[in-house]
């Protein structure tokens, strides 16, 4: 499992852990996918972010709520 992609999305952009954008259509790794999304964001949209990265086998989670804080912070 460690070498699973996380890739946080935020207010319509996709982002690495280190909080550098990255473009999800060129997100082909042959690992595992974890996108983490905000718990507000309803499945509809949750599976449409899902089928918006290349690779294969995505999973979904939520967004902690540190992650949370931290996105909000970058906001400032």
């Amino acid at each position: 499992e460690s070498d699973a992609v996380v890739i946080v999305y935020h207010q319509g952009r996709f982002y690495d852990t280190d909080l550098a954008p990255v473009d999800p259509t060129q997100i082909t790794s042959q690992n595992r996918v974890v996108l983490a999304i905000a718990p507000s964001l309803s499945m509809t949209e949750a599976i449409a972010l899902r089928e918006q990265i290349a690779a294969r086998d995505v999973i979904i989670t939520t967004l902690s709520e540190d992650w949370l804080r931290t996105l909000k912070e970058m906001q400032k």
